[in-house]
């Protein structure tokens, strides 16, 4: 028989998952109405149809359904992401612009990578001093052109274009398939199958990210958390010690590319201390917690090395603190708007 604590829990996640559930539905038609890209009505509206016609061949062939083997759904599974992975490359190639066009954040970094990976010595101290959050991924995208370039030294700025938008696919990708995983181990294959199927429709929806979108390589650091979760045991000391530094270690990572990934870590850590009642339940956390910190701090520190930022061009470069209340309370945002 459950607690009155357990009820509570299993209450108010039900509370939650229907919220959000109606606010993905409500950005999923914003993103229908506002689109610009016409040719794109289509399967963006085609994905809430697909998933209610899911959802009923689910809830009326239940018995049928559960009766397929594991390996089936896991080998069916992977060839949708298959299928999924070389689509999303052929729309967001569709949907590019040519490489070189300022327009949005990511566009400006590979700019800068591309830059960097060519022979060009210089940073753009000012930008990557406000923006702290782009200096992981400008490093990575420039890891990632030098290696191209090393393979193939007259590689253009499409072909580099391609690869950060391959990388970013990957990224979506990987998200999807992590999120399977964890739900593979929480209620099975069956239920983690057609969670999958219903992210694989909505991939329209991220069309953008892999173009535009600084956020698109965090989101296996927001979902590797959650798949580690699933592997803490009762009584296990010496294991739950190691999965929760190994969370803090993804989530400080996970940070340098958006910072709001350090609130996965601690919603991990307050679920973990209202539910389990292992003694030393305090220890994995602050264990978790230090490395978090200490990872972080260790990354910052090498980032700023390597792209010679000073605490002079942070104080003066930075967006004061109260620029990200104004984002929160008014259209404009901006502190100098």
């Amino acid at each position: 028989m459950k607690t009155k604590q357990e009820t509570v829990s299993v209450v108010l996640l039900r509370i939650f998952a229907i919220l959000f559930v109606m606010l993905f539905f409500w950005a999923m038609m914003l993103a229908v109405v506002q689109s610009a890209q016409r040719q794109y009505y289509l399967p963006i509206a085609l994905a809430p149809a697909l998933t209610a016609v899911l959802l009923l061949v689910f809830k009326k062939a239940n018995g049928l359904y559960h009766r397929i083997p594991a390996h089936i759904l896991v080998t069916l599974f992977a060839s949708a992401c298959i299928v999924t992975f070389f689509g999303m490359l052929y729309f967001s190639y569709r949907m590019r612009q040519t490489f070189g066009v300022d327009t949005w954040d990511f566009t400006r970094i590979q700019i800068d990578a591309a830059e960097k990976a060519g022979g060009y010595q210089g940073v753009n101290i000012s930008y990557y001093a406000k923006y702290k959050n782009n200096q992981f991924t400008y490093l990575l995208l420039t890891l990632l052109f030098r290696s191209v370039l090393w393979l193939a030294p007259n590689a253009s700025g499409e072909v580099l274009n391609q690869c950060a938008m391959t990388l970013n696919c990957a990224a979506i990708l990987m998200a999807i398939i992590l999120v399977f995983c964890a739900i593979k181990r929480s209620r099975g294959t069956h239920f983690a199958f057609a969670a999958g199927i219903f992210l694989l429709l909505y991939t329209p929806l991220w069309l953008y990210s892999p173009i535009y979108y600084t956020d698109t390589l965090g989101l296996p650091f927001i979902v590797l958390p959650l798949l580690l979760y699933t592997f803490l045991e009762s009584g296990k000391t010496a294991r739950n010690v190691v999965l929760f530094c190994i969370m803090g270690v993804v989530c400080a990572i996970g940070m340098k590319i958006k910072m709001s990934i350090v609130f996965i870590f601690i919603a991990i850590g307050i679920l973990f201390l209202l539910l389990d009642r292992q003694k030393l339940r305090w220890l994995f956390v602050l264990s978790g917690t230090a490395a978090l910190v200490l990872i972080a701090f260790v990354l910052q520190l090498g980032i700023d090395r390597t792209m010679h930022i000073t605490k002079e061009d942070y104080d003066r470069s930075q967006f004061p603190y109260l620029h990200w209340v104004m984002m929160s309370l008014g259209e404009n945002g901006g502190y100098d708007a």
